[in-house]
């Protein structure tokens, strides 16, 4: 389940990057699907791009990048889970670490921890939320002096899909 496959993409979303073709990134919306069959919305704010690469998403707006990547929960403790995407992160190339806070979406139907981010060349914010089928990494970055969308504002704009 937490491989290492999506390396390039985390790594391609956080910096510079070829153009997006406008036929793959004009969706209003991006429908992230676990191994498991259970659906994540993540809303493309007005005037961003958005790329679906099926359980992720990467929205890119202006300097702005936010991941998006939806894991099956199952019977796992969501911090424990949380603490296994934290190092899986590390190892591509996205340091983070929780910083005590917590974040809702505004339906309250998911809830988890923040976190801060960094990579070589981004900073940001990120979340993992999660009910009881999924946990979601929500991750947003920019360019130091460029400020990214906050966590609350990226994490609004994600909802659970009824099966």
């Amino acid at each position: 389940m937490l491989a290492v496959p999506l390396v390039p993409t985390i790594l391609d979303a956080t910096l510079p990057q070829r153009p997006w073709d406008p036929a793959e990134t004009s969706a209003e919306q991006v429908l992230t699907i676990t191994d498991g069959g259970n659906i994540v919305v993540v809303e493309t704010p007005k005037g961003w791009e958005a790329l679906d690469q099926g359980d992720t998403a990467v929205l890119r707006g202006g300097d702005s990048r936010v991941l998006v990547e939806a894991y099956d929960l199952g019977q796992r403790d969501p911090v424990a889970v949380a603490e296994r995407l934290i190092r899986l992160h590390r190892i591509e190339g996205i340091a983070s670490a929780l910083d005590g806070g917590s974040i809702a979406s505004s339906d309250g139907t998911l809830a988890g921890q923040t976190c801060v981010v960094v990579t070589q060349s981004a900073t940001g914010t990120c979340a993992f939320l999660h009910d009881d089928e999924v946990i979601i990494s929500v991750v947003v970055l920019s360019h130091p002096g460029q400020p990214a969308p906050p966590i609350d504002q990226v994490v609004d704009l994600i909802t659970r899909q009824s099966q």
